[in-house]
């Protein structure tokens, strides 16, 4: 085999995942999916015995890995009824789902009589019906509370749509026409994907194309441990808690995290955490080891991302928790809420281990939605607003925190304020860092993000909030501060206001509703006395902290009138702090 050949068609099927993306991007119908990009793409390969990811878009790394869970199963339902020209679909959390709105699409490519590559799309729906809109229940206390299960089945059988199944589907959720759309978008996706493998087949035969696979995967594994190696062995323990589950009446949800490095190998075990809850928040096994696995391959980024980096892991997720839990118990909120705190209490481990590799990883993703009648049109809306969950990132070694999503979501986006406005009835008062709240650190975290939005025109209308990180902000690593919670106000400043630092369920929203959201930022990274002066001074000249701040937190003293550094006042002001 001929590596340079192997290095081509590695990067090759990297683009077929990345072409999918885009499609899916350009195609659909969802503000879901063509503005916040809450979706994953990817290819994976049957060697006729196992399932490996080989290739994936950086989209929503969180989504993917558990799809490869959904894959098996797939498999595994069908065993040898699975033709050429049929695309799957599953959602089910607890056969590789995350939870229900989380569909994910796998189509088959056949060579030599055999099902060999598998391009799937895992995608948001913005609704699966249930009895809450947007599947987001917070007192929901089983699945089916939740919305509409799927287990494996085929939507295209021998490229014949199911059309009886297809309107099962439609008839289970609010927005028919979005469902609709999107669904072609993903299986549209997957044909993109069929299109340029069977062009690579072509082009280098199937026989190389398996060699450079197995190589391919070979080759992660082999860097991941050569990592590891220089890793200090050793037992490592991290935790990290949940305010809570909502409406399921639980506090202070712990996940706890035990490290051991050994050699070339790591094994990470999460008992002792949290019985599983009533609440939405529990976390499904193919979701949790996403989460533990997505931060692995952030903090190796030089790394390709494919099966052969996981083959050193090993992962223990104790049965009947919060981290791996029975059915039916509620899933409706573990891609973030518990999902968040495994990643946390991962790095919580590590900063032990490999301090300078860590950071908030994590996403203390904050809903705000609403739904009703869109007063312009009279048409239904349904209204997940991502504006204002953004803006976590912490620090890390050698970077501040930055505006926007972290890792584990990274390529989540922002959508703009004028698409938003045309798709829903709202009005964006203002969006702004909030001076004075970014987390002190080396490198500090990002600041809070505040949001002001109005409902303007929408008759019987209802909104939900769902907060965490309140109680438990993002924390700090290697003597970096904690970011500042997150929380919502309901009609700020009026007779009616309403403080929300849990959640707000089904409750009423007129036109001319106010609300502002407050994301907390991430942390920061190592000791803020030891950030340099000049990166102190110019967060003042931006805006982002005060003087006074600079002083209090970074022990940097700053002259009011030049806005110049005292050298020597700070020289004599982090001396003495640093002795206590």
């Amino acid at each position: 085999m001929d590596l340079i050949t192997a290095e081509i068609i590695r990067e090759y099927l990297l683009t077929v995942s990345e072409e999918m993306s885009e499609t899916v991007t350009r195609t659909a119908m969802s503000p879901v999916f063509n503005e916040g990009h809450d979706y994953s793409t990817a290819v994976f390969y049957f060697d006729g015995r196992q399932v490996s990811l080989i290739a994936r878009a950086t989209v929503v790394p969180e989504h993917i890995y558990a799809s490869l869970v959904s894959l098996e199963v797939m498999m595994k339902t069908f065993e040898a009824n699975i033709q050429e020209g049929d695309v799957g679909l599953i959602n089910d959390p607890y056969f590789g789902g995350s939870h229900l709105p989380d569909w994910t699409i796998m189509k088959p490519i056949f060579f030599e009589g055999k099902p060999t590559f598998f391009p799937v799309v895992r995608a948001h729906q913005l609704d699966v019906g249930g009895p809450v809109a947007a599947c987001k229940n917070a007192y929901a206390k089983t699945i089916w509370q939740e919305g509409f299960r799927i287990y494996p089945i085929k939507l295209i059988e021998k490229d014949e749509v199911r059309e009886d199944v297809w309107r099962l589907l439609l008839a289970n959720t609010r927005l028919a026409a979005d469902v609709d759309n999107d669904l072609r978008a993903m299986i549209g996706a997957c044909k993109i994907a069929e299109e340029r493998i069977r062009s690579l087949v072509s082009k280098y035969g199937i026989g190389e194309i398996k060699d450079s696979v197995k190589y391919i995967l070979d080759y992660s594994e082999k860097r991941f441990r050569e990592e590891l190696s220089t890793w200090p062995d050793g037992e490592y323990h991290g935790q990290a808690f949940l305010d809570s589950d909502w409406g399921g009446g639980h506090k202070d949800i712990n996940v706890n995290c035990k490290v051991i490095v050994k050699d070339d190998s790591i094994s990470i075990d999460l008992a002792g955490s949290h019985p599983q809850v009533e609440g939405c928040v529990n976390s499904p096994g193919g979701n949790t080891a996403s989460w533990l696995y997505t931060p692995l391959t952030a903090i190796c980024p030089d790394i390709p991302v494919n099966s052969g980096f996981f083959r050193p892991v090993k992962l223990i997720l104790p049965p009947g928790t919060v981290v791996n839990p029975d059915a039916p118990y509620p899933t409706g909120q573990s891609t973030v809420c518990v999902g968040n705190q495994i990643c946390e209490a991962l790095m919580a481990a590590l900063e032990k281990c490999v301090p300078e590799k860590v950071a908030t990883a994590g996403l203390d993703l904050t809903f705000l939605y609403n739904w009703g009648v869109d007063g312009r049109h009279g048409n239904y809306f349904l209204g997940l607003d991502y504006i204002a969950s953004a803006c976590s990132a912490g620090g890390t070694y050698g970077q501040d925190g930055w505006g926007g999503y972290t890792a584990t979501h990274c390529a989540l986006r922002i959508p703009t304020y004028e698409m938003t406005e045309i798709q829903f009835p709202y009005l964006y008062h203002r969006g702004e860092y909030v001076k004075d709240s970014a987390a002190p650190g080396k490198w500090r975290g990002v600041p809070a993000w505040e949001l002001v939005r109005e409902i303007t025109d929408a008759k019987d209308a209802t909104v939900n909030i769902f907060v965490q990180s309140y109680k438990h902000p993002l924390r700090g690593y290697a003597g970096g501060k904690s970011g500042t919670g997150n929380w919502f106000v309901v009609n700020p400043g009026k007779p009616d206001e309403i403080f929300v630092d849990s959640f707000l369920d089904r409750s009423p929203c007129p036109s001319g509703q106010v609300v502002l959201a407050r994301s907390g930022g991430g942390g920061g990274w190592g000791d803020p006395l030891e950030r340099d002066p000049q990166m102190v001074l110019d967060d003042v000249l931006d805006g982002y902290i005060s003087i006074e701040k600079a002083e209090e937190d970074y022990g940097v003293v700053i002259d009011h009138t030049t806005t110049k550094i005292d050298e020597e006042e700070t020289r004599k002001l982090r001396e003495k702090r640093k002795k206590g």
